[in-house]
């Protein structure tokens, strides 16, 4: 895979933002490409990295707001199908990774026999991890759905302050810091 096809370019973000922006992206990513390793979901980790990867293009501020899932949906993955394509996702995983968009920031959960409920909960919990950088306190362990996610959560904060350090402007950057900062190999 030709990780330099996942550094976000300028105009793919409705609403420039360091809250909701790249580096958010990056770490979401890198968060998802953990957690499905240690699950052990290899094709729906493959489905929600690239979720991950367009989950927040479609916000049109950084405040509260239900209707940037569901935008970007209807916005961002036709918009990246072709990349998505390249990388041999198929109809049906398009669809799995559109209903991880939408539903990635909504209070109500699909249920868990939904055919899609995997990569949308895989999603969610790398999204949850990154919530350090809202506040100390902000995440909210009793949504989180995955076991393994709960033991990420120091990580992900020391993959937060690191990351803020440092001039990230590439996917592989951020790759590489988390597999440092994970101590882990993170397989696409």
């Amino acid at each position: 895979m030709d990780l330099s096809d996942f550094d976000i370019k300028p105009g793919y973000f409705m609403h420039a933002s360091n809250l909701h922006g790249a580096m958010h992206t990056y770490r979401v990513m890198c968060h998802t490409l953990a957690l499905g390793n240690d699950v052990g979901l290899q094709e729906e980790k493959r489905v929600a990295f690239f979720a991950a990867f367009i989950h927040d293009m479609a916000r049109k501020h950084d405040g509260f707001c239900l209707m940037h899932g569901p935008r970007a949906a209807k916005l961002k993955v036709p918009e990246f199908t072709p990349l998505f394509q390249k990388y041999r996702l198929d109809e049906e995983q398009i669809s799995t990774l559109k209903t991880a968009v939408a539903n990635h920031s909504q209070y109500v959960e699909i249920k868990k026999w939904h055919p899609h409920y995997t990569v949308t909960a895989l999603l969610k919990d790398a999204d949850a991890l990154d919530r350090i950088r809202i506040g100390e306190h902000n995440l909210n362990r009793k949504f989180l759905r995955f076991e393994p996610t709960f033991g990420m959560i120091a990580d992900a904060e020391r993959l937060f302050y690191e990351s803020e350090k440092l001039p990230i402007q590439t996917f592989q950057q951020m790759l590489n810091l988390a597999e440092e900062v994970l101590q882990k190999k993170l397989q696409y």
